[in-house]
């Protein structure tokens, strides 16, 4: 299965929703924003709009990022094409956060209303890991 496709896609009075996952660390090896930044550009990511930390691939797969080093704390959010009732956070991104070493960082996965963030799970990221794998082998 495709991992792009674990996270439940919701619309609400047809207006499309953003999939947004965030990760509160606990560990002080928290990514800063230069390693995180060297991550994608080997992936083959390149960052258009620093303000808004979006980034994008050859592809055109694009998402938005931020990484807030003195909270802990990091934020990906999907970014919808124009026209495109559905688009996905890539798969370089759930790579990335199965990679993180700090098994009891905490995984918020939700959407962004517009109007905040509408929280659909949480879990610590040793326990995200197990439902991911599990969720792509029974596909």
């Amino acid at each position: 299965m495709d991992s792009r496709g674990i996270l439940n896609r919701l619309s609400y009075n047809g207006d499309i929703m953003s999939e947004v996952v965030a990760l509160a660390f606990t560990e002080e090896t928290t990514p800063n924003w230069e390693s995180f930044l060297a991550h994608f550009e080997s992936e083959g990511f390149t960052l258009i709009d620093e303000n808004m930390g979006t980034f994008t691939n050859k592809e055109g797969e694009t998402f938005k990022a931020s990484v807030f080093e003195e909270a802990r704390y990091m934020l990906f959010e999907e970014v919808k094409k124009e026209g495109d009732e559905e688009s996905l956070l890539p798969n370089e991104v759930f790579d990335y956060i199965l990679k993180i070493e700090d098994d009891n960082a905490l995984v918020s996965m939700g959407v962004d209303t517009g109007y905040g963030v509408d929280v659909d799970s949480e879990m610590n990221l040793k326990d995200f890991r197990k439902h991911f794998t599990a969720a792509q082998t029974e596909e």
